[in-house]
């Protein structure tokens, strides 16, 4: 309102000049402008001290920026310094699951080395360093303790390969065959033979590791000239021993094989009912083997013989020929002297109903051979399956601890399949040989008779 107060003067003091003295509003007007001037001043001067706190603002808005730039510029080396920590704190976990991993393969390692070691070492080195060794067990079985495992195994290996570089003889004791423990030497050739002398030959030979037992037994069954010549060795004299590059492998292996007999009892009673079906098929076998082979296919022969005697009217010497033929052609001989007035339809059905019967007796028994080939197999699976049964009832009473077990149970069990075999094959190809054999008798046969038929001319024949 005082704005507008002072612009109504203005505007009244723009009408026509009159003196100011004379103008009563003359002064009002010089007192608004003197108002006016000073309101300007002051708002000069509002306006400059508005600028002022602006320009401070503006400092401190810029000082703000500036610290909160930095503020930002510290926060995003500080996420940087971070991530390189996590960087290098995840390297350290993948360094030290690395290192757990080396470890565990490490272990392993060790732990297969000690496993090893009873094979490498030997019966007797084994016994010697059998405290060692126990020790070393027990560093195994701490996690931080493999490097003083690995440390103890080294020096185990390595000494035992510097003992092992020549012929040493140690004294000690070792069990026989017959379960007597006797005292003496055991020979030892770095790791690859391992014998013991006893008292005299018969106590020495082979040492190797029996299956449920640590200590050293000695396989004794050698020649007499060996078992002398390791007691000679043992004495410090040239002799010829026995070699066994196979540290005792090849004697398990000769020890572990069974005789016939040993196989046949140790397949079970499945094995009798096979030796019966292959001995009974056998014996049939040989006999209508060696009756099919005295057979002589060329029966036109005796048959052109016979027909000749009948033409001539010789009826006696006819029959007389026909009953010392062989068979089975003296059965169409017979039946052709007998037929000798029928007609040639009625000779025909007589020879053809020989040839039957003569037929199945060259084919008699040979279908026990076909019979066998085909039992023998299923009485081994029988015997198969039943001794697995038995195989799988002792590992549920006992477990699989030790695969030898289930091993040699399988073994036995397929004993019978291998015997049901042996059995089936011989009396399959023979069954073979022998249908074969009866099959061209009776086409001989047959064709032998087609042919006398065609040469018969019973009106040819002299009367008798």
């Amino acid at each position: 309102m005082r704005f507008a107060g002072v612009l109504l003067l203005l505007l009244i003091g723009t009408g026509p000049a009159r003196a100011q003295n004379d103008d009563p509003f003359g002064e009002a007007i010089g007192k608004a402008r003197a108002e006016l001037e000073a309101e300007r001043s002051a708002l000069l001067a509002r306006r400059t001290e508005i600028d002022e706190k602006r320009l401070a603002l503006t400092t401190a808005v810029d000082e703000r920026a500036e610290a909160v730039e930095t503020l930002a510029e510290q926060w995003r080396e500080q996420t940087r310094m971070r991530d390189e920590r996590d960087s290098e704190l995840r390297k350290l976990v993948e360094s030290l699951d690395q290192a757990d991993r080396d470890a565990a393969a490490a272990r392993v390692m060790l732990v297969e080395l000690r496993r090893n070691i009873d094979a490498q070492f030997g019966v007797v080195d084994a016994e010697r360093r059998r405290s060692a060794l126990e020790e070393i067990d027990v560093l195994l079985e701490g996690e931080q303790r493999l490097l003083a495992a690995a440390d103890a195994l080294l020096t185990l290996v390595g000494d035992h390969a510097k003992a092992a570089a020549g012929i040493r003889a140690l004294e000690g004791s070792a069990i026989l065959p017959d379960g007597r423990e006797v005292t003496g030497k055991h020979l030892l050739l770095g790791d690859v033979l391992t014998l013991f002398a006893g008292n005299n030959a018969a106590e020495s030979g082979v040492v190797t590791l029996v299956t449920g037992s640590q200590r050293p037994h000695v396989f004794t069954e050698l020649d007499p000239e060996l078992g002398e010549g390791i007691v000679a060795v043992a004495a410090g004299r040239e002799a010829t021993v026995p070699l066994d590059i196979s540290s005792g492998a090849a004697l398990r292996t000769q020890q572990s094989r069974l005789t016939l007999l040993e196989q046949f009892h140790a397949g079970g009673v499945v094995m009798y009912p096979i030796a019966v079906v292959a001995l009974l098929g056998l014996l049939v076998g040989v006999i209508k083997l060696i009756a099919l082979l005295r057979i002589r296919t060329d029966f036109h022969n005796p048959l052109d013989a016979l027909l000749a005697k009948l033409r001539s009217g010789e009826t006696d010497q006819a029959r007389a020929l026909a009953d010392r033929a062989r068979p089975p052609v003296r059965a169409l001989m017979q039946v052709a002297v007998d037929k000798r007035d029928a007609s040639r339809d009625d000779l025909e059905e007589a020879l053809q109903e020989a040839i039957l019967k003569e037929s199945s007796v060259v084919d008699r028994w040979i279908s026990v051979l076909e019979v066998g080939a085909a039992v023998a197999p299923l009485l081994g699976l029988l015997g198969t399956v039943t001794g697995m049964i038995e195989t799988f009832r002792l590992i549920s009473v006992f477990g699989t601890g030790d695969p030898r077990l289930l091993s040699g149970g399988i073994s036995e069990a397929l004993l019978t399949t291998e015997a049901g075999l042996i059995a089936a094959i011989p009396l399959l190809l023979l069954h073979a040989f022998l249908a074969r054999r009866a099959t061209a008798i009776a086409d001989a046969l047959e064709a032998s008779a087609i042919g006398f038929l065609n040469r018969v001319r019973p009106e040819e024949w002299e009367p008798a």
